[in-house]
């Protein structure tokens, strides 16, 4: 019987090109090795990569390659990180310092809610009530709403505006942002989902901070974090509150997951508070080791250096992976230092 995998990818803006990076060793590199063995069963991600795994869900992956090839600030946003501008954006009512209006166009052009072949789940938060909501493609009625979906769950706040009216089956969300927010690696949501066929035998996990079970939390030195403002704001919610949430969150899920192994050598099926039993899945968690620049540069050159550091901390990530062996999972890896 084949193997499923689900794949899960953070927020954090520009910095998604590590995610590109390491997604192109997956598909040319494990994916080609393990053709027959291994299929997908879900994608789920957050902010940046809410949009890469929308792309993936679609199998668009070789559109997301050219996407980020060619994409720059102006293809996601117009304004400036300044004071000026900012003011007089604030002045006139907006509430965001930047426009998404390039990102808007890019998403309306490239996701399409009957392109979907895999299932997807995309997180969003409502700045109302402070709730995650997490959705599926199949939660929204036409291309509109989804795409309103996916923007939501991509828009910094502060940076950009909110989703004012988020429209799904579920229910209207309002005034939704960036998911990550809440829940910046959504490993819950595929762990939980009950619409995808089963549960993954194996989790691909790429994040853009890097992870360590140590109790000091690990956060990549930024010289010029507080240069001013808007630095020190990307740097709050970004770098380290971001980070936190997910440093958080992954720690328990692989403490558990780690239990739920040991409890099955023992014949003992552990199961979650609802009841429902918990199964083993073989992770393999893919995280840099430099700091992947700002947030809101997209600019090519730093879009390729973070792209090729994607696919070399893959590589170490998948370092003796054997999809038949469980033994492997990679929690804690050493990746070959890049400067940027």
């Amino acid at each position: 019987m084949n193997k499923k995998y689900a794949i899960v990818m953070s927020g954090g803006g520009a910095k998604g090109a590590f995610q590109v990076g390491a997604l192109q060793f997956i598909h040319e590199v494990i994916l080609e090795k393990y053709k027959g063995e291994l299929e997908p069963l879900v994608y789920s991600g957050v902010s940046v990569g809410c949009l890469n795994a929308t792309m993936l869900g679609q199998d668009k992956y070789k559109t997301l390659l050219d996407v980020w090839r060619n994409l720059d600030n102006d293809q996601v946003y117009t304004g400036q990180v300044k004071v000026l501008p900012a003011v007089w954006r604030i002045l006139r009512g907006k509430k965001g310092i930047l426009s998404y209006e390039p990102l808007d166009k890019l998403v309306r052009t490239h996701i399409k809610k009957n392109d979907f072949v895999h299932r997807t789940l995309i997180g969003a938060v409502s700045l109302v009530d402070g709730k995650y909501y997490s959705y599926s493609q199949d939660d929204f009625a036409d291309d509109k709403t989804l795409q309103d979906g996916v923007l939501a769950s991509s828009l910094m706040p502060v940076f950009w505006e909110p989703i004012r009216t988020l429209k799904s089956k579920k229910g209207d969300v309002f005034q939704a942002v960036d998911g990550g927010l809440r829940n910046n690696s959504p490993l819950k949501d595929v762990l939980v989902d009950e619409n995808a066929g089963g549960r993954p035998d194996v989790i691909f996990i790429i994040n853009y901070a890097p992870f360590s079970f140590k109790k000091e939390k690990p956060l990549i030195p930024n010289e010029k974090a507080a240069d001013n403002i808007f630095n020190i704001a990307k740097r709050s919610l970004v770098d380290i509150a971001l980070n936190e949430v997910f440093l958080n969150d992954l720690q328990e899920f692989l403490r558990i997951n780690h239990l739920v192994k040991q409890a099955g050598s023992q014949n003992v099926t552990l199961t979650s508070l609802s009841g429902r039993p918990l199964k083993y899945f073989k992770p393999v968690l893919i995280s840099p080791v430099i700091e992947l620049g700002d947030a809101l540069d997209f600019g090519p050159e730093m879009n390729k250096k973070r792209w090729n550091h994607g696919y070399e901390a893959a590589k170490a990530a998948f370092h003796n992976f054997n999809i038949n062996d469980d033994s492997n999972g990679n929690t804690n890896l050493s990746t070959p230092s890049l400067t940027l």
